[in-house]
């Protein structure tokens, strides 16, 4: 099977190497059907998996799951938008939408090695037990897991915490949550993520908005625990339930983040942080406007990158000037008007 060019994938996974020379197994998939024994086959063959998901509805009735094998240290990348067969590369509209009915966890990935999670749709997840409502993830290596260019919408986990994911790493290993919007979800704990870092945790360039806590109780949208180290760059954390953001363990930087609420353990450093409103355009819009005071107000240099490949939308980070806060990047056309 013709696939994406190589050029094409390395710019959709920012350099994360599903184009390495190493063996690897590639498989393009259209329906939940083909995707559930893609993820069986990939927990022990021995090989890199990278498996694309054609644009369109996976109407899930039961759990996806990775359970990688002791020895399978392998990297499993899984990434949405593809036209139909894939050989075309990504699809000009629509997108790859993982839908749980609110019947069931989405996703859960327990890895030995690197993860990449992009391009993805996470909607309606329902998950009874464990942590994250959409996407349960955990990584027992030193290698890194990369998380961007998602949409989570209307997950929830009761009891448990994160309501849209939950991230987990060792103490070797990095975490990357890139360029992702959460809203309306809702977990006990914690309403969108609750994320336990091992080593180095980069947050950048999310927009975490509108998300609530079960029974009205709980830390806030974004909990930070563990004993490694946490960067907050370029983020919008606005309007959800309790605090925006709770540190629970006072490990963390933050820099050019719109924040309503911090709770917690205050940073250890701040810099360039705002809070005041998004400026969202348009019912029901979660990016900025152009006269939004967020639009090239981001970190060029943000710790971890700027947020890999692309926003949701497919655009690619930093439109002018400067790279925006937020999960999106407000239209370019639009910048020299108001002059920025």
């Amino acid at each position: 099977m013709q696939m994406p060019s190589c050029r094409r994938a390395i710019a959709a996974i920012a350099l994360l190497g599903a184009c390495a020379t190493a063996p690897a197994a590639t498989t393009c998939v259209s329906n939940v059907s083909q995707l559930a024994p893609a993820l069986l086959a990939a927990q022990s063959n021995g090989e890199d998996d990278v498996i694309y998901l054609v644009v369109g509805n996976y109407l899930l009735t039961s759990e996806l799951q990775y359970f990688a094998a002791a020895d399978e240290t392998h990297k499993l990348s899984i990434i949405g938008g593809l036209a139909p067969g894939c050989a075309s590369g990504y699809a000009s509209s629509g997108s790859s939408v993982l839908d749980g009915q609110n019947m069931t966890r989405i996703l859960t990935i327990s890895a030995q090695g690197e993860v990449d999670i992009g391009r993805i749709t996470f909607a309606h997840g329902n998950a009874t037990q464990y942590f994250g409502g959409a996407l349960n993830l955990s990584n027992g290596s030193a290698d890194g897991m990369y998380v961007f260019a998602n949409v989570f919408i209307a997950n929830q986990v009761t009891p448990g915490a994160g309501g849209a994911m939950y991230v987990s790493s060792s103490t070797q290993g990095d975490i990357f949550v890139w360029s992702n919007l959460f809203l309306a979800n809702t977990g006990s704990g914690a309403g969108a993520i609750y994320a336990y870092g091992g080593h180095n945790t980069y947050i950048t360039g999310n927009t975490i908005l509108a998300n609530s806590l079960v029974n009205h109780a709980g830390l806030g949208a974004l909990d930070l625990a563990g004993p490694g180290h946490y960067w907050l760059s370029n983020n919008i954390l606005w309007n959800n339930e309790g605090s925006d953001v709770y540190d629970q363990v006072g490990h963390a930087d933050y820099a050019h983040n719109d924040i309503g609420v911090k709770g917690g353990f205050a940073p250890l450093s701040e810099s360039g942080d705002l809070n005041v409103d998004p400026g969202f355009v348009g019912f029901l819009s979660v990016t900025p406007g152009p006269a939004s005071p967020l639009v090239n107000a981001g970190l060029d240099t943000a710790p971890g990158g700027v947020g890999g490949c692309c926003d949701p939308s497919g655009d690619v980070r930093v439109q002018g000037k400067h790279v925006d806060i937020g999960a999106y990047e407000t239209d370019v056309l639009f910048r020299d008007v108001f002059g920025n």
